[in-house]
């Protein structure tokens, strides 16, 4: 008989639940499962009749679609629960006629995963979700699907999926407010168009994708009008501060006694045309007769092509030594989150200035006249939480060419220094960068990070080595102090998340670097420790560090120590 609860029921509630020790529930059966326990002791009635509960989902989910609880009396310290378990159904075979092939395949469904087996209404209405997830994302947002009944003979059903598509739904128009933006750049950036068919998932990562420019945000979610056979988008954008700046200019006698500006400039531009291109400006002079200029652009979506062109000039004058000058230009592939693909073409040529300084030497000088031309691939991928103070992710780039160098001969020795050297050479370089964040804690995290180049020729030259040293390279050192042909740099740092663009950090940065000029071998192992601070204010953010470092034959001296200062404005 099934316990009709009345008047006495709350009090029962009541005194049951704050009974102290165990509650025993018994169940009887008319078939066993392996699921079933006869008898059971819960902390509460609460809990056991919760398990009844469950246990009733669970069998439903196992093919006993006709399981239920007869009846059922409880008391203050025992209940006892009578369960009809039923027949466990199966499908004698379940068929999906009408739907796409590609959408089954992608669903997961294959009949011989249902034919003959446990019906389970849980995974029934996955594959249901799955299929009209499909059709969702290939114009039919309102597509229906429902299961019909062809036949049942005993506990063996047999069905199929039935279809209606409805109306084809395709985009119409993408109307933009808020902040303005080449419409076609955006239609890529989100990877919807007019003309498309109407895409659920990609209308719900519009936020996704446009949290990806640096130069906008979603003022508010987007939004999606429905009429006949057609679909209309709204997107709210606000810009966001993408444009930087930073610059530190002095004045320094030279060896004349005259005035000379030194500084170090750099400013980024992006979205100045509104069309998400980038463009890079840095002036370095930091010695009197030292200076380097680089300029950067690039324009992604070039023609409204999934493609991107870009392309840098880089110049570079050491003293009275030599002139390197560098143009590059690239041609990428666009993914999502910043990321690409691409390839690169390079022209490098370095001069000596002054040639009369190697004038009597008997063997090839460290310094010579170079010029190479490469050919390479590159990559970007990255994730993050928050690009300028990330908790979490990772971000990786990459760059690998080969291509030919010709040496040229310094007019002021002797050619026959030059007699047993190849004068054309194939040439490889490939560098690469890497962190990740692991986040700890609430407001700390953790980054592992690498970075690294390697010149692969010979003979190589002083001038087209990399200069290391610094606060981008490795800390506790000069900037540009260490020439290398080749090297590799990791770090451990742990950062302390204070606001949102401001941190404090410890650092452990551990080089090897070698120098093959010409014929000789020189290698080192720089490590630097330290700590800093990275700190937003009104006028920008500011970073510090404060860093020891020395090669493996030095010592970690306080009066060594070196203080590395960068600062950034976004505007």
């Amino acid at each position: 008989m099934r316990f009709k609860a009345g008047i006495l029921a709350p009090l029962t509630l009541f005194f049951s639940s704050g009974a102290i020790g165990q509650y025993t529930l018994k169940i009887e059966s008319d078939k066993h499962h392996e699921l079933i326990k006869k008898k059971q002791t819960f902390d509460t009635r609460a809990v056991a009749q919760n398990h009844i509960q469950n246990l009733e989902f669970q069998l439903m989910a196992d093919g006993y679609l006709s399981s239920n609880v007869d009846s059922s009396v409880y008391d203050s310290l025992e209940g006892t629960v009578w369960l009809h378990v039923g027949e466990q159904y199966q499908w004698a075979e379940l068929s999906a006629e009408g739907i796409p092939n590609e959408y089954l395949h992608k669903s997961g469904f294959r009949e011989k995963l249902y034919n003959q087996k446990p019906i389970s209404p849980q995974k029934l209405s996955t594959l249901i979700q799955k299929l009209l997830m499909q059709y969702e994302n290939n114009g039919y947002p309102f597509a229906q699907i429902k299961l019909k009944i062809d036949e049942i003979e005993s506990e063996n059903i047999k069905a199929h999926l039935d279809i209606k598509p409805l109306d084809l739904i395709t985009i119409d128009t993408i109307y933009i407010k808020g902040a303005e933006i080449n419409y076609k750049y955006l239609c890529n950036s989100i990877k919807i168009h007019n003309g498309d068919p109407y895409n659920q998932q990609l209308f719900e990562e519009i936020g996704t994708r446009i949290k990806e420019l640096q130069f906008l945000r979603s003022s508010k979610p987007p939004e999606v009008i429905f009429k006949k056979g057609k679909a209309d988008l709204y997107v709210y954008l606000a810009k966001n501060n993408a444009n930087n700046f930073n610059g530190i200019l002095g004045v320094l006698p030279d060896d004349n006694g005259k005035i000379t500006f030194t500084g170090d400039i750099k400013l980024g531009l992006t979205n100045a045309f509104n069309r998400g291109e980038k463009l890079g400006f840095h002036w370095q002079k930091l010695q009197t007769q030292t200076q380097e200029l680089d300029i950067s652009t690039y324009f992604p979506y070039f023609f409204g092509s999934p493609f991107g062109v870009g392309g840098s000039f880089n110049l570079y004058k050491r003293d009275s030594t030599y002139l390197e000058v560098q143009p590059e230009a690239n041609l990428r592939l666009q993914l999502p989150g910043n990321s690409f693909v691409g390839i690169y073409v390079k022209n490098y040529t370095s001069t000596i200035l002054d040639e009369e300084r190697f004038k009597w030497s008997p063997v090839l000088p460290q310094f010579n006249n170079t010029r190479k031309n490469t050919f390479g691939v590159e990559f970007l991928f990255q994730n993050l939480d928050y690009r300028l103070n990330p908790r979490k992710g990772y971000t990786a780039t990459a760059k690998g060419g080969a291509g030919f160098k010709t040496i040229i001969p310094l007019d002021s020795i002797d050619a026959s220094v030059y007699d047993n050297v190849q004068l054309r050479t194939n040439h490889y370089e490939i560098s690469g960068k890497g962190q990740v964040f692991i986040p700890l804690l609430k407001r700390t995290t953790f980054m592992i990070g690498a970075q690294g180049h390697w010149l692969i020729n010979d003979p190589i030259f002083v001038n087209e080595m990399r200069r290391l040293g610094g606060l981008q390279t490795i800390r506790g050192f000069d900037d540009q102090s260490i020439l290398a042909s080749s090297h590799i740099i990791g770090t451990l740092e742990y950062r302390l998340l204070l606001e949102q663009n401001s941190y404090l950090y410890t650092f452990l940065d551990y080089g090897y670097f070698e120098n093959r000029a010409t014929d000789n071998l020189a290698f080192d192992s720089p490590r630097s420790f330290g700590l800093g601070i990275s700190f937003q204010t009104r006028a920008g953010i500011f970073t510090l560090s404060y860093a020891l470092g020395r090669l493996s034959d030095g010592q970690f001296l306080l009066r060594s120590a070196k203080i590395h200062f960068g600062f950034v404005n976004y505007f």
